[in-house]
């Protein structure tokens, strides 16, 4: 992974990624309407070379860190859609993002495969007030 990294991190970055939006299921309007309405993102049309690095299920002590050094050595920032149960477990991890300029973003509390409207809403809420406890920050953004 680290070789993978090296080779992108010199490019410009830009953070791009999914808005949460609060729907229903009665309420799905589909793709279209929430672009349209400036609520989810999919991607950005631009003729730069630039690249989105986004980290997913973190944070992990060990992993984790040595992504976060990489990207210190160049400069870089990332997206990092943070499990709340592992940032309990890694507050210094949460704290390094945030000092470090990286964006928080929330990725569920437990990360369950299948779940209902009613207790994913519980497992953003529940992800929003461990990182905004740990770094006073309340992550605007949500990754399913």
């Amino acid at each position: 992974m680290k070789k993978f990294l090296l080779l992108l991190l010199p490019l410009s970055l830009i953070t791009v990624s999914l808005f949460y939006v609060k729907v229903s299921s009665s309420e799905n309007k589909g793709r279209k309407y929430y672009e349209e309405a400036g609520q989810i993102l999919w991607e950005i049309q631009t003729d730069e070379k630039i690249i989105a690095l986004t980290f997913d299920d973190g944070p992990h002590r060990k992993y984790t860190a040595e992504i976060l050094d990489v990207l210190d050595k160049y400069n870089a920032k990332a997206t990092f859609f943070i499990v709340g149960q592992n940032a309990e477990k890694n507050p210094e991890l949460i704290t390094r993002m945030y000092d470090e300029g990286h964006e928080l973003a929330n990725h569920t509390y437990t990360h369950p495969l299948r779940t209902n409207v009613t207790n994913l809403m519980k497992e953003i809420q529940q992800t929003d007030e461990v990182i905004a406890g740990i770094t006073g920050y309340q992550p605007t953004l949500f990754r399913p």
